[in-house]
């Protein structure tokens, strides 16, 4: 070294320089790739998770509201998790994780080429399968897809280890690079040129430059790879969350099949009882039997009331809604509560002076469930021995006043409240009390249901609800609902019997399948003059009515048949007279509503259970209506 020129000093030291910086590039370079092209795959590895619970929801939603978006979505997500499993097979890094797509026991190429297959089938003839089968086939996959991201991950760390260990080495090297600059430059210099000092400190803040620099590189790719982190959890809650929307879905699946299933017989029954309570009335006009007869035709209305409501909770048939006094809602409440709830509870009604004036727009049935909901957990808080409180008075709401959850504008209000003497609510029951599901009683004594139920129905009504309660202290419930300026006449106005019955002597056919029920009807149209010829079988009456067109001027369907449907037997009678005039009734139908019976020409459209004096008014509006046409024509 002590023979070494200057220029030749400055030679060997620029070679070695340029060599080791190439050395170092071309190694923080791979490192730095490889760390990428692994972030990539655990990214698209978690991505192909997040799809397989996503398509699995799409395929719910699809079957449950046949929406065609739902079905273009499904598609979309479909072939993006393919393009990404392809991806995927084309960038498999390790043995370990060729070994998982293609060898026993995971087999993930495999099985994610059968879940693909099962999306396109299902896509193609959705009907050949359910919301169930595309749900277990994604949960099958779940735990190969979950071990792959594990294996990424890991593969992912050991990688960020030795691109640490690179960089400590390259540090070092650099440092010996140095080092060796010194003894091959500064020593001869020194010596034979007496190098100048600022020099000599201008190239070491050079050197700290470039030593500084890497390390911003290296916080920059740790930034990098917390982001990355970070992101992947953000997906895994948004799996959580929808695979939590997932099994609420098939629960209110499940509720809404129940509903459906039995409103039909349901009604029908009612429609049996409804129908022998009317015949009653117009053979017994004494007011004693007629009082009674009454309050039983209440109930039944109360009933086919109930069954529209669990259709209307599980999304199956839409509430009607009406201006509705609350304190008359309040008096048939206290009624039926007196006659439910133990006598060691003792019973209060308050209503401002004013009480005839609250009236809001909404569904009576609903805002009595509320109230006896309210009740039930009051005597169940109280242990059956206490003082419940109903209470109805007006409220001026400011916005300070109304909790953020609501989005309810500020204004007068009808305040229905509920007050008990029971054991309270703590801070922290107080938080989830309104929560689906969610109950403080024992098993078997609860559902969970009836606070939600009170919370969706109020604010379907536009309205809020607000708790004040303290342990020890019981529990107040203040419901508010807008105030209505619609005016009433007359609760259940149109549920009255009125024995001046509008009658005919037209002949009409009957067609119903449930044998008790067209008895009753052919009474019931006999009772009002009418020649009434019943068929339970819809083929027989599609058979006779071919053989004689012209004997009959009316037809009475129900919906529900074997064979022929009641929509079914009204279009094939319509090809024989296209003007027939036909009523179609129902206990509960998913294939038809009011609307689409309008739409294909219906003359009316009736729901099960029908009073003597709407079926009366109904039958001889068709038939006035078809004679007047008939004239003109």
């Amino acid at each position: 070294m002590k023979h070494f020129s200057l220029n030749q000093a400055y030679i060997v030291s620029f070679v070695l320089l340029a060599m080791w910086a190439i050395f170092a590039y071309a190694t923080m370079h791979s490192q730095i790739k490889a760390q990428q092209q692994y972030a990539k795959l655990i990214n698209i590895s978690g991505k192909q998770r997040m799809l397989s619970q996503r398509t699995a929801l799409l395929a719910s939603q699809f079957i449950q509201t046949g929406d065609s978006d739902y079905l273009d979505s499904l598609e979309r997500f479909s072939s993006l998790m393919a393009d990404d499993h392809n991806y995927l097979l084309e960038h498999i890094p390790s043995e370990e994780l060729h070994q998982i797509y293609y060898q026993e026991p995971y087999l993930l190429d495999a099985k994610a080429a059968g879940y693909f297959s099962l999306l396109r089938e299902f896509i193609a003839d959705s009907d050949r399968f359910s919301s169930v089968d595309i749900y277990q086939q994604a949960t099958l996959l779940l735990p190969n897809l979950d071990h792959a991201v594990k294996v990424y991950e890991d593969e992912s760390d050991q990688q960020t280890a030795r691109l640490m260990m690179v960089e400590g080495c390259i540090l070092v090297g650099t440092l010996l690079t140095l080092v060796l600059e010194a003894l091959l430059i500064l020593r001869p210099t020194l010596r034979k040129a007496n190098m100048n000092m600022a020099m000599l400190t201008e190239m070491v803040d050079l050197k700290t430059k470039e030593i500084n620099g890497q390390k911003e590189r290296q916080s920059q790719l740790i930034t990098d790879l917390e982001s990355e982190i970070n992101a992947r959890q953000k997906a895994e809650n948004e799996q959580l969350e929808l695979e939590r929307q997932l099994r609420q879905k098939y629960k209110m699946e499940a509720l809404g099949t129940l509903a459906g299933g039995i409103s039909h017989n349901f009604n029908n029954s009612l429609a049996l009882v409804l129908g022998c309570l009317d015949l009653a009335l117009t053979k017994h006009p004494e007011e004693q039997v007629t009082q009674l007869l009454e309050q039983a035709r209440i109930g039944v209305f109360r009933s086919r009331d109930l069954v529209k409501q669990l259709l209307a909770y599980s999304r199956q048939e839409e509430t009607e809604e009406e201006a509705v006094r609350l304190n008359e809602v309040i008096k048939e409440t206290v009624i039926m509560l007196k006659n439910t709830i133990p006598s060691s509870v003792v019973l209060e009604s308050e209503q401002c002076d004013t009480s005839e004036n609250v009236v809001i727009r909404g569904n009576s049935v609903q805002i009595q469930e509320c109230l006896l909901n309210l009740c039930t957990n009051a005597v169940y808080a109280m242990e059956e021995k206490g003082t419940l409180t109903i209470k109805l008075d007006f409220a001026h709401l400011e916005q300070s006043e109304i909790p953020g959850q609501y989005q309810v504008e500020p204004g007068l209000f009808a305040c229905l409240s509920v007050k008990d003497t029971g054991c309270g609510i703590d801070n922290s029951t107080q938080e989830r009390v309104f929560d689906l599901f969610f109950t403080t009683k024992e098993v078997n004594q609860g559902t969970g249901m009836g606070l939600a139920t009170v919370q969706s129905i109020v604010r379907q009504h536009g309205g809020l609800i607000k708790l004040a309660s303290r342990p020890g202290d019981g529990a107040t419930f203040e419901l508010y609902f807008p105030v209505s300026q619609e005016k009433i006449n007359a609760v259940y106005a149109d549920q009255t019997t009125p024995f001046d019955l509008l009658k005919g002597t037209e002949s009409v056919m009957l067609v119903d399948d449930d044998e008790h029920l067209a008895l009753l009807q052919e009474t019931m149209l006999s009772e009002l003059g009418y020649k009434v010829t019943v068929f339970l079988d819809s083929t027989l009456a599609l058979a006779e009515f071919a053989r004689n067109p012209d004997r009959y001027q009316l037809l009475v369907t129900d919906q529900t048949m074997p064979a022929l449907t009641g929509r079914q037997l009204i279009r094939e009678i319509r090809k024989i007279r296209p003007d027939f005039p036909t009523i179609l009734s129902t206990g509960y139908s998913s294939r038809i509503n009011k609307e689409q019976a309008y739409a294909e020409g219906i003359n009316a459209f009736l729901d099960k259970p029908v009073e003597i004096f709407k079926l009366a008014q109904v039958l001889r509006s068709c038939l006035d209506s078809s004679q007047d046409g008939q004239k003109q024509a």
